[in-house]
């Protein structure tokens, strides 16, 4: 079994109590205001900015006994180059401010989980994959 399904079997439990919670589960069932979006978009901007850089460090982490992980963050390096861009694309075509959004700091739990992303590579040195379990239900694929 892949370690994306692995992942996914041994998560399916939190994702489903994340849905639960009221403002995730109006968000699914009645989507956002432009300006909750907004929000999101400038949020997701500094995520996925942090991405290459931060699973490049895990990746570096990844001993052996994790070579799938680390090939397969390689591989995600690759798919998110340039995500970032995007993303300033959808909120210029919303009416934000691009300018705006590079130069102010995300939300305070954006600040904390992008933090979390760049601390623990350092701190678990022996845990490279760790980054990536947080990171790639983001990114989620067909995989």
């Amino acid at each position: 079994m892949s370690f994306f399904i692995t992942l996914v079997e041994m998560t399916d439990a939190s994702r489903r109590d994340l849905e639960l919670i009221p403002k995730v589960h109006s968000m699914i069932n009645h989507g956002l205001t432009l300006a909750e979006y907004r929000g999101f978009l400038h949020d997701l901007y500094h995520i996925v900015w942090h991405f290459c850089p931060v699973m490049s460090a895990a990746a570096a982490r990844c001993d052996d006994r994790f070579r799938d992980v680390r090939y397969d963050l390689y591989e995600r390096i690759e798919e998110e180059k340039g995500h970032d861009s995007w993303v300033l694309e959808d909120i210029e075509a919303l009416g934000g401010d691009v300018r705006a959004v590079r130069e102010t700091p995300p939300s305070p739990p954006a600040q904390a989980m992008i933090a979390f992303w760049i601390q623990v590579p350092v701190v678990a040195r022996h845990d490279g994959p760790r980054p990536y379990g947080q990171a790639q239900p983001l990114g989620q694929d067909d995989r």
